[in-house]
């Protein structure tokens, strides 16, 4: 009798606490009509299949924390007529309302939110960018004569421009040609004090060997223009003076031609170069029907008038391309995930201006001190941990179909030219190290002819001495 007892109350507590881990909930998914790449359906508005990649995140998510809470399920409830996005702060009403247990979107987390719900980890980033159609054109600026180099590119010229005058001064410093020094300015012949000696006139001292240092670097510089007149008298020169003349060949040639390019192409560019520049203006401005753009605007001050709802992809890319002139728009200001995907498949538009605000990104909602809110933003973290999260990103988003080179940087960098400076770096060594070695060799030469002069010279003056001594003949 007792040990039935205790089969039958233990059969009632495992019932009883199955039946409370595996509720089934009921999830408010939007029947949209616009991006649905993030939420899509199929069939009839009360009887709809969901997928996408928010509709896809959840289930993900939902089927790792049914590995802590067996048996947890959902019912995905469609919310909306399936013609218009159905807004989002009403659906969140129903949550709070207690009508819905959790509401599947692609719903942005903002602090507005957060007083009436509870979200998850955010699954996507978020916020706030301006398109705008493309114009053609150039918008020239005082520094585009540096555009055809890159700043390294620059620097390492530069160094290079350093490094060939100090090799040639160190393989030259003893020809005639660069010890001349620059023409002097008359002098006032009614002046009777003599003129202050120059710099260069010292027979030493370091002022000389400036004024010779001065005189390389006026060389090297007029190498670049093929117009230099010193004569080159070492081996050692002339092969570091050919190869330092093709390597600018080289660069001015590329700076010539990335130049002319750079001035002559008609560039892509921005319609509207920021967003102050948009709300100072009066043009319409277009945002997401149903978004809560639409009260983030008019807080900035933006009049009601200039505001234009858009339901899909096609009306922005229609409005955009009719302009404020035609009835459309000047700009479009949506979440960073809805103008990535508008702008993977139309080319003609950008982004304008830098991000104008940031939000919560894109979250699930539950209802306050729900305890799976915690559950789910782990097992997002989880998602996004082993790569699941952008392997869905991946798959429905996707990447973008235009052709990103026209808004490429066209400065050429300094990997484009790492093989010349190498080729440069090693003609210095080489003919550095032969300076060297020459200079040790007829220094070794030199050292031995004066030995040999010495001891020819001492053996002179010893026979020379005993020739000049007196004879003393001794008579026996």
């Amino acid at each position: 009798m007792l040990i039935g007892c205790l089969i039958i109350v233990t059969v009632l507590a495992a019932a009883s606490k199955s039946s409370s881990a595996a509720p089934e909930l009921r999830a408010l998914v939007p029947l949209k009509s616009s991006f649905t790449e993030f939420v899509s359906w199929s069939g009839t508005p009360r009887n709809a299949t969901f997928n996408g990649f928010s509709v896809d995140v959840f289930r993900n998510a939902a089927l790792r924390m049914s590995l802590s809470l067996p048996g947890l399920s959902f019912s995905l409830i469609p919310f909306g007529d399936g013609i218009y996005d159905p807004s989002y702060d009403d659906m969140l009403v129903l949550l709070e309302q207690g009508k819905a247990d959790a509401i599947v979107a692609d719903i942005t987390i903002n602090i507005g939110r957060l007083k009436l719900v509870d979200f998850t980890q955010p699954y996507m980033p978020s916020a706030l960018l301006m398109i705008t159609p493309y114009r053609y054109g150039r918008v020239g600026t005082m520094w585009d004569f540096l555009q055809p180099f890159s700043m390294e590119l620059w620097v390492a010229i530069l160094f290079a421009f350093v490094g060939t005058g100090l090799v040639m001064f160190t393989l030259e410093h003893k020809n005639p040609d660069f010890h001349q020094s620059f023409p002097k300015p008359a002098t006032d012949a009614n002046n009777d004090l003599p003129p202050l000696a120059s710099a260069t006139d010292s027979p030493d001292g370091f002022k000389r060997w400036a004024g010779k240092l001065v005189n390389f670097y006026w060389f090297t510089s007029l190498t670049l223009f093929f117009s230099q007149q010193e004569s080159v008298m070492t081996h050692a020169g002339r092969f570091v003076t050919v190869v330092w003349l093709l390597v600018v060949l080289i660069f001015t040639s590329s700076y010539t031609a990335s130049l002319a390019s750079t001035l002559s192409a008609q560039q892509p560019y921005p319609s509207i170069q920021g967003f102050e520049f948009l709300l100072k203006s009066t043009a319409p401005i277009g945002y997401q029907g149903g978004s809560f753009i639409h009260n983030y605007l008019t807080m900035l001050g933006v009049k009601e008038s200039r505001l234009k709802s858009l339901d899909s992809a096609e009306k922005y890319s229609e409005a955009l391309r009719l302009g404020p002139k035609m009835g459309g728009v000047a700009a479009i200001v949506d979440e960073q995930p809805y103008v990535e995907s508008f702008l993977s498949t139309e080319c003609d538009f950008t982004i304008a201006g830098d991000q104008i605000a940031f939000f919560g990104g894109f979250g699930f909602a539950f209802p306050k001190n729900s305890t799976l809110t915690n559950e789910m933003s782990m097992a997002i973290l989880s998602l996004a941990q082993d790569g699941t999260l952008q392997r869905l990103r991946d798959k429905w988003v996707g990447l973008s179909q235009c052709n990103v080179n026209a808004q490429a940087s066209s400065h050429m960098k300094l990997s484009s030219f790492g093989g010349l400076f190498i080729i440069l770096a090693a003609v210095y060594g080489i003919s550095i190290v032969w300076r060297v070695f020459t200079w040790q060799v007829k220094s070794e030469v030199v050292q031995a002819r004066i030995g040999s002069m010495t001891r020819v010279l001492s053996g002179g003056r010893v026979r020379g001495a005993i020739q000049d001594q007196p004879s003393n003949n001794v008579m026996i």
